[in-house]
Protein backbone atom coordinates (compact mmCIF):
# COMPACT_ATOMS: atom_id res chain seq x y z
CA UNK A 1 0.00 0.00 0.00
CA UNK A 2 1.36 3.40 -0.91
CA UNK A 3 1.15 5.86 1.96
CA UNK A 4 3.08 8.94 0.83
CA UNK A 5 3.01 12.29 2.59
CA UNK A 6 3.47 15.66 0.92
CA UNK A 7 4.64 18.51 3.15
CA UNK A 8 5.13 21.38 3.44
CA UNK A 9 3.88 21.25 -0.18
CA UNK A 10 3.15 18.70 -2.91
CA UNK A 11 6.70 18.85 -4.31
CA UNK A 12 8.24 17.70 -1.02
CA UNK A 13 7.43 13.98 -1.16
CA UNK A 14 7.94 11.62 1.77
CA UNK A 15 7.63 8.04 0.40
CA UNK A 16 6.19 5.30 2.60
CA UNK A 17 4.60 1.90 2.09
CA UNK A 18 3.04 -0.78 4.24
CA UNK A 19 1.72 -4.31 3.77
CA UNK A 20 -1.89 -5.23 4.51
CA UNK A 21 -4.04 -8.26 3.77
CA UNK A 22 -7.67 -7.75 2.75
CA UNK A 23 -10.52 -10.27 2.74
CA UNK A 24 -12.20 -9.59 -0.60
CA UNK A 25 -15.40 -11.18 0.68
CA UNK A 26 -15.66 -8.51 3.37
CA UNK A 27 -16.06 -5.41 1.20
CA UNK A 28 -18.70 -3.26 2.89
CA UNK A 29 -19.00 -0.33 0.49
CA UNK A 30 -17.46 1.39 -2.52
CA UNK A 31 -16.78 5.13 -2.63
CA UNK A 32 -16.28 7.32 -5.70
CA UNK A 33 -13.93 10.26 -5.19
CA UNK A 34 -13.82 13.33 -7.43
CA UNK A 35 -11.19 16.08 -7.27
CA UNK A 36 -11.77 18.99 -9.69
CA UNK A 37 -8.40 20.52 -10.52
CA UNK A 38 -9.47 24.08 -9.74
CA UNK A 39 -12.54 26.31 -9.55
CA UNK A 40 -14.47 26.14 -12.79
CA UNK A 41 -12.21 23.45 -14.27
CA UNK A 42 -13.69 20.99 -16.76
CA UNK A 43 -11.21 18.35 -15.60
CA UNK A 44 -10.97 16.33 -12.41
CA UNK A 45 -9.11 13.36 -11.06
CA UNK A 46 -11.43 10.52 -10.08
CA UNK A 47 -10.78 7.25 -8.29
CA UNK A 48 -12.49 4.67 -6.11
CA UNK A 49 -12.05 3.43 -2.56
CA UNK A 50 -13.19 0.15 -1.06
CA UNK A 51 -14.39 0.03 2.54
CA UNK A 52 -14.06 -3.25 4.44
CA UNK A 53 -16.00 -4.64 7.39
CA UNK A 54 -12.99 -4.23 9.69
CA UNK A 55 -12.91 -0.45 9.11
CA UNK A 56 -9.97 -0.45 6.69
CA UNK A 57 -10.05 1.29 3.31
CA UNK A 58 -8.21 0.70 0.03
CA UNK A 59 -7.97 3.34 -2.71
CA UNK A 60 -7.32 2.40 -6.33
CA UNK A 61 -6.20 5.42 -8.35
CA UNK A 62 -5.57 5.18 -12.10
CA UNK A 63 -2.95 7.71 -13.11
CA UNK A 64 -0.36 8.89 -15.60
CA UNK A 65 3.03 7.83 -14.26
CA UNK A 66 5.37 10.81 -14.31
CA UNK A 67 9.13 10.76 -14.06
CA UNK A 68 10.85 12.88 -11.44
CA UNK A 69 10.52 16.52 -12.45
CA UNK A 70 8.04 15.74 -15.21
CA UNK A 71 4.80 17.71 -15.27
CA UNK A 72 1.42 16.46 -16.43
CA UNK A 73 -0.13 18.13 -19.46
CA UNK A 74 -3.35 17.45 -21.35
CA UNK A 75 -1.60 17.51 -24.72
CA UNK A 76 1.31 15.44 -23.45
CA UNK A 77 -1.23 12.84 -22.37
CA UNK A 78 -2.25 12.35 -26.00
CA UNK A 79 1.26 11.54 -27.19
CA UNK A 80 2.37 8.37 -25.40
CA UNK A 81 4.25 10.44 -22.85
CA UNK A 82 3.10 8.79 -19.63
CA UNK A 83 2.91 5.08 -18.80
CA UNK A 84 -0.41 4.02 -17.29
CA UNK A 85 -0.31 3.00 -13.63
CA UNK A 86 -2.84 1.74 -11.08
CA UNK A 87 -1.94 2.76 -7.53
CA UNK A 88 -3.17 0.97 -4.40
CA UNK A 89 -2.97 3.48 -1.57
CA UNK A 90 -4.04 4.62 1.86
CA UNK A 91 -6.69 7.37 1.82
CA UNK A 92 -4.35 9.66 3.72
CA UNK A 93 -2.23 9.55 0.57
CA UNK A 94 -5.04 9.82 -1.98
CA UNK A 95 -7.59 12.05 -0.22
CA UNK A 96 -5.86 13.96 2.59
CA UNK A 97 -3.07 15.11 0.28
CA UNK A 98 -5.54 16.53 -2.23
CA UNK A 99 -7.80 18.20 0.32
CA UNK A 100 -5.25 19.46 2.86
CA UNK A 101 -2.07 20.00 0.82
CA UNK A 102 -3.23 20.77 -2.73
CA UNK A 103 -6.34 22.53 -1.36
CA UNK A 104 -8.44 21.14 -4.19
CA UNK A 105 -12.10 20.40 -3.56
CA UNK A 106 -12.70 16.71 -2.87
CA UNK A 107 -16.04 14.89 -2.97
CA UNK A 108 -16.44 11.40 -1.50
CA UNK A 109 -19.62 9.78 -2.83
CA UNK A 110 -21.15 6.44 -1.73
CA UNK A 111 -21.62 4.03 -4.64
CA UNK A 112 -24.29 1.45 -5.36
CA UNK A 113 -23.53 -1.39 -7.75
CA UNK A 114 -26.53 -3.67 -7.34
CA UNK A 115 -25.49 -7.17 -6.32
CA UNK A 116 -23.11 -7.36 -3.31
CA UNK A 117 -20.68 -9.52 -5.27
CA UNK A 118 -20.19 -6.70 -7.77
CA UNK A 119 -17.94 -4.86 -5.32
CA UNK A 120 -15.59 -7.83 -5.11
CA UNK A 121 -15.68 -8.31 -8.89
CA UNK A 122 -14.80 -4.66 -9.47
CA UNK A 123 -11.82 -4.74 -7.13
CA UNK A 124 -10.55 -8.05 -8.53
CA UNK A 125 -10.80 -6.72 -12.09
CA UNK A 126 -8.88 -3.56 -11.16
CA UNK A 127 -6.20 -5.54 -9.34
CA UNK A 128 -5.87 -7.90 -12.29
CA UNK A 129 -5.30 -4.96 -14.61
CA UNK A 130 -2.80 -3.47 -12.16
CA UNK A 131 -0.83 -6.69 -12.26
CA UNK A 132 -0.96 -6.88 -16.07
CA UNK A 133 0.48 -3.38 -16.39
CA UNK A 134 3.53 -4.35 -14.35
CA UNK A 135 4.07 -7.76 -15.98
CA UNK A 136 2.63 -8.70 -19.36
CA UNK A 137 0.61 -5.78 -20.76
CA UNK A 138 2.11 -2.34 -20.14
CA UNK A 139 0.10 0.51 -21.66
CA UNK A 140 0.10 4.25 -22.14
CA UNK A 141 -2.12 6.73 -20.36
CA UNK A 142 -4.24 8.72 -22.81
CA UNK A 143 -6.08 11.95 -22.00
CA UNK A 144 -9.10 10.91 -24.10
CA UNK A 145 -9.21 7.13 -24.37
CA UNK A 146 -7.43 5.89 -21.24
CA UNK A 147 -7.84 8.42 -18.46
CA UNK A 148 -8.72 7.91 -14.81
CA UNK A 149 -12.47 8.20 -15.43
CA UNK A 150 -12.88 6.37 -18.74
CA UNK A 151 -10.99 3.38 -17.37
CA UNK A 152 -13.19 3.22 -14.26
CA UNK A 153 -16.17 3.25 -16.64
CA UNK A 154 -14.60 0.35 -18.52
CA UNK A 155 -14.37 -1.70 -15.34
CA UNK A 156 -18.01 -0.87 -14.49
CA UNK A 157 -19.12 -1.97 -17.96
CA UNK A 158 -17.52 -5.36 -17.43
CA UNK A 159 -19.99 -5.86 -14.59
CA UNK A 160 -22.96 -4.40 -16.47
CA UNK A 161 -22.38 -4.23 -20.21
CA UNK A 162 -23.18 -0.84 -21.69
CA UNK A 163 -24.01 0.76 -18.33
CA UNK A 164 -21.86 3.77 -19.22
CA UNK A 165 -21.64 4.82 -22.86
CA UNK A 166 -18.08 5.16 -24.09
CA UNK A 167 -19.27 8.24 -25.98
CA UNK A 168 -20.36 10.06 -22.80
CA UNK A 169 -18.79 13.52 -22.90
CA UNK A 170 -18.26 13.39 -19.13
CA UNK A 171 -15.54 10.76 -19.65
CA UNK A 172 -13.47 13.51 -21.27
CA UNK A 173 -14.68 16.52 -19.28
CA UNK A 174 -14.19 14.63 -16.07
CA UNK A 175 -15.24 17.34 -13.62
CA UNK A 176 -18.81 16.39 -14.61
CA UNK A 177 -18.30 12.64 -14.26
CA UNK A 178 -20.05 12.65 -10.87
CA UNK A 179 -23.14 13.98 -12.64
CA UNK A 180 -22.95 11.09 -15.11
CA UNK A 181 -22.57 8.58 -12.27
CA UNK A 182 -25.64 10.02 -10.54
CA UNK A 183 -27.67 9.92 -13.76
CA UNK A 184 -26.73 6.27 -14.26
CA UNK A 185 -27.82 5.37 -10.73
CA UNK A 186 -24.29 4.61 -9.56
CA UNK A 187 -24.27 7.01 -6.61
CA UNK A 188 -26.12 5.92 -3.48
CA UNK A 189 -28.18 9.06 -3.03
CA UNK A 190 -31.49 10.56 -4.13
CA UNK A 191 -30.11 14.10 -4.00
CA UNK A 192 -29.58 16.34 -7.01
CA UNK A 193 -25.98 16.72 -8.14
CA UNK A 194 -25.66 20.12 -6.49
CA UNK A 195 -27.11 18.81 -3.23
CA UNK A 196 -24.87 15.74 -3.42
CA UNK A 197 -21.77 17.86 -3.97
CA UNK A 198 -22.66 19.92 -0.94
CA UNK A 199 -23.29 16.87 1.25
CA UNK A 200 -20.25 14.83 0.20
CA UNK A 201 -17.71 17.67 0.12
CA UNK A 202 -15.09 16.70 2.73
CA UNK A 203 -12.48 19.49 2.78
CA UNK A 204 -13.65 21.24 5.92
CA UNK A 205 -13.82 18.08 8.01
CA UNK A 206 -10.53 16.87 6.50
CA UNK A 207 -8.82 20.06 7.68
CA UNK A 208 -10.26 19.62 11.18
CA UNK A 209 -9.35 15.94 11.42
CA UNK A 210 -5.84 16.11 9.98
CA UNK A 211 -3.47 13.19 9.56
CA UNK A 212 -4.81 10.62 12.04
CA UNK A 213 -5.02 6.79 11.82
CA UNK A 214 -8.84 6.91 11.69
CA UNK A 215 -8.84 9.53 8.92
CA UNK A 216 -11.06 7.56 6.52
CA UNK A 217 -13.83 6.98 9.04
CA UNK A 218 -13.54 10.52 10.41
CA UNK A 219 -14.11 12.28 7.08
CA UNK A 220 -17.25 10.18 6.66
CA UNK A 221 -18.58 11.28 10.03
CA UNK A 222 -18.09 7.92 11.72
Amino acid sequence: MRNFRYFPNETDVHPAYYDRTYDLNKIKKIWYIAEPFDEGSIAAHTFVSFEFDDGNFLSISIEARKLKGQEYGVWKGLLHTFPLVYIAADERDTILSRANILKNKVYVYPVKLGKPENARSLLVDMLRRMNELTTTKPAWYNTVFANCTSLIAGHINKLDSGRISIFSWQLLFTASADELALKQGLLDTDLSIQEAREKFYINEISERVGDVPEYSNAIRGK
